[in-house]
């Protein structure tokens, strides 16, 4: 029978250390405790919540400066048109204003 090579037994050995950290690696984060699993659960939960009525507000408070800005152009429009009528009915009393 032929003898293992020095360097596959090195390669083995590597290769159990690896998978005994990885190992290691999986319980530390993977197996903690289900009561810590559920709080950051409900920490995500909490976050979502927070950052969905934070969207809705923006939503409201554009929708609002919206609304306010057209409600302000369209009354600037009103007022112009009013000025406006304004000084063409002073024109028509001009026009048929009699004559001396």
């Amino acid at each position: 029978m032929a003898e293992a090579s020095p360097h596959s037994e090195l390669a083995r050995e590597i290769a159990r250390e690896i998978a005994a950290l990885r190992d290691d690696q999986r319980r530390e984060y993977l197996d903690y405790d289900p009561a810590v699993h559920a709080d950051h659960h409900q920490f995500i939960e909490t976050l979502i919540q927070k950052q969905e009525r934070r969207q809705r507000l923006w939503v409201h408070v554009r929708n609002t400066v919206i609304g306010a800005a057209v409600l302000g152009f369209l009354g600037l429009i009103a007022k112009l048109g009013a000025v406006g009528f304004e000084i063409f009915m002073q024109g028509l009393e001009a026009i048929s204003a009699p004559r001396d």
